[in-house]
């Protein structure tokens, strides 16, 4: 009706609409809300409480949660889904191997062209001027700076 969906249910609306100006008084009143300064501190200080507080549940009740998990009857579709989805990593590169084998290109064979434009890139790219251009030297490479270890999530 004049452009705005409408739910009804035995000819009753349902669902009623605001109007647009109570609809921009609530949005500019959210705005102010999400700009005050002490307002997104407190909220950022309660989000890193409750990640904290998450993580430690986990850490605690990971393997309760998933043993009673396994005991659910009727999940055999899910466990098909988890084996499909499975990659064996056993014979992937260890963290160590990964920044040695990037130190051992960049010291080789710098001018590698590693992006370019014919395959959609912005430009084309050696191996040397992507790494210039992110601010890394290969001496100064390490498994932090790739950001290649895993946790408990993956």
């Amino acid at each position: 009706k004049d452009g705005v969906a409408v739910i009804t249910h035995e000819d009753e609306n349902v669902i009623t609409v605001p109007s647009i100006e109570d609809f921009i008084s609530d949005y500019q009143s959210l705005v102010e809300i999400c700009s005050d300064g002490a307002m997104r501190s407190f909220c950022f200080q309660r989000l890193q409480m409750l990640t904290s507080v998450f993580k430690m549940h986990i850490t605690a009740n990971g393997s309760v949660e998933e043993a009673a998990k396994s005991n659910i009857l009727g999940t055999d579709f899910y466990r098909t889904m988890k084996v499909d989805n499975h990659i064996h990593l056993a014979a992937a590169a260890t963290a160590k191997q990964f920044v040695m084998y990037v130190k051992s290109k960049l010291q080789n064979e710098p001018n590698t062209v590693v992006l370019d434009e014919k395959y959609g890139d912005a430009e084309t790219k050696t191996l040397i001027e992507v790494f210039g251009d992110s601010g890394l030297e290969d001496d100064h490479l390490t498994i932090d700076a790739f950001s290649v270890l895993a946790d408990h999530t993956v």
